[in-house]
């Protein structure tokens, strides 16, 4: 089995000496089993489970106990740092679900408990985690044979739960890498890479940020192990003939490709989506490079790209088609349907539209599955000729921005932008020429 077990059980690493022989709880003697085989990191407690998510990434699975008994603690003397969330005759099990709702991994989870936490929390744990939370009252007679056994069975039904194992492994050998190469060829690396952005007037940490990620991006790519586990996958997936995703699930991954929720600490930055008012955007095109620049003083502008919410709508309304009887008739989007089993001039409209999205009209450029919507089948249309406005560093500081548009598709926007505004308009040839030229 690749990748690391997480066992969090306050008696994970219990064991005492009765008439002078070594006694084990049954969690410690499942721990001891579970690693003669797999790598198990076993915690006693939720708060070093974080920590751990946090510190390793990936786990191939999360046992989970669900009760920790806080009188445990006290009776053991435990420093006043493990005994922050304790009250004596307490257990925890309301923060045992707090952790996992407030905790993101991608892992199975197995709650492995005394308690019928099925029956209380399974309706709940399904909302969040789907088919990755297993239940399992203790204690097993052969807990780590049933446990192992039932982990194979998962991995098997969700194969691609090799790809966030196989990149948490490359990120954390690239991240040793370029850490080791970075301080062999300067000891002052962050010092002086800091100095040369300073120097230009970018803000250090962020361009440092940037570095890294491009460094870190270019390691991964070159990585044959972690390219291998993606076709693996794709292959299996092709071999079983997996079934085709929902319009819903497709239009929830490009949602996310496309766009990041940005916290509320979130620097602004290039990409970053302001809502202006509650019809109108902008997303704010001005470079990385002038950001730091432009906050500095309340009365520099940001350079943003303005579209009306609603505008999409109009834009593909504008779309008009022949009807069997020769007339024409406006594209809306409740006549897609009969538009699609039309006539072959309404079935080639329909072609034109999707086109739309491949972003084939030089003064309009559409971002799909905007997410300042209720729905995700709503996309909005910039229009590079009316779009751009300057907006003062105080009134974008002031703007409401939940949402950034994602790299490549900034880039994207901004070099469709540039090229729309350094276009050069020539003559336009008179129709006998191009009919000459056509014979």
């Amino acid at each position: 089995m690749e990748g690391v077990i997480l066992f969090v059980d306050d008696k994970v690493h219990k064991c005492f000496v009765e008439a002078g022989e070594l006694k084990r709880t049954p969690e410690n003697e499942l721990f001891e089993s579970l690693k003669t085989s797999y790598p198990v990191l076993g915690v006693k407690d939720l708060d070093l489970a974080e920590r751990a998510i946090k510190a390793i990434g990936s786990f191939s699975a999360i046992i989970l106990d669900w009760v920790f008994d806080d009188r445990d603690l006290l009776s053991l003397g435990e420093d006043s740092e493990d005994l922050k969330f304790v009250q004596a005759g307490a257990v925890k099990e309301d923060r045992t679900l707090g952790f996992l709702k407030e905790n993101d991994f991608y892992s199975l989870v197995y709650i492995y408990s005394a308690e019928d936490i099925e029956e209380k929390y399974g309706a709940v744990l399904r909302e969040r985690f789907g088919e990755r939370i297993r239940f399992q009252k203790k204690p097993l007679e052969h807990g780590a044979e049933e446990i192992i056994k039932k982990i194979d069975e998962w991995k098997k039904q969700n194969q691609n739960l090799s790809i966030p194992l196989a990149w948490t492994a490359t990120i954390n050998q690239s991240i040793q890498q370029i850490f080791k190469e970075l301080a062999e060829a300067d000891p002052n690396w962050l010092h002086d890479i800091a100095q040369s952005a300073k120097e230009d007037g970018m803000s250090e940490d962020l361009f440092i940020m940037d570095l890294f990620q491009f460094l870190l991006s270019e390691n991964n790519t070159h990585d044959v192990n972690l390219r291998k586990s993606i076709t693996d996958y794709l292959n299996s997936q092709e071999a079983a003939n997996a079934p085709p995703s929902s319009e819903q699930s497709i239009a929830r991954l490009f949602n996310r490709l496309f766009y990041t929720k940005l916290s509320s600490e979130a620097p602004i930055m290039t990409g970053d989506i302001c809502e202006i008012s509650e019809n109108h955007c902008g997303i704010i095109i001005s470079p990385e490079c002038d950001i730091s620049r432009i906050l500095k003083k309340e009365e520099n502008s940001f350079e943003l790209l303005v579209f009306e919410k609603k505008g999409f709508n109009q834009h593909i309304g504008k779309k008009k088609a022949m009807l069997d009887d020769g007339t024409f008739q406006h594209f809306t989007r409740a006549r897609y349907d009969s538009w699609q089993n039309g006539n072959e001039s309404q079935k080639e409209m329909l072609r034109e539209l999707r086109k739309l999205f491949n972003q084939n009209e030089t003064r309009f450029h559409v971002l799909p599955s905007f997410p300042l919507f209720d729905s995700l089948n709503q996309s909005v249309v910039i229009e590079f000729s009316l779009g751009r406005e300057l907006h003062s560093s105080q009134k974008v500081k002031e703007y409401k921005r939940e949402y950034k548009l994602n790299s490549p598709f900034i880039q994207q926007l901004r070099q469709r932008y540039l090229s729309h505004l350094g276009r050069i308009g020539v003559p336009s040839l008179p129709p006998s020429l191009r009919d000459f030229n056509l014979k």
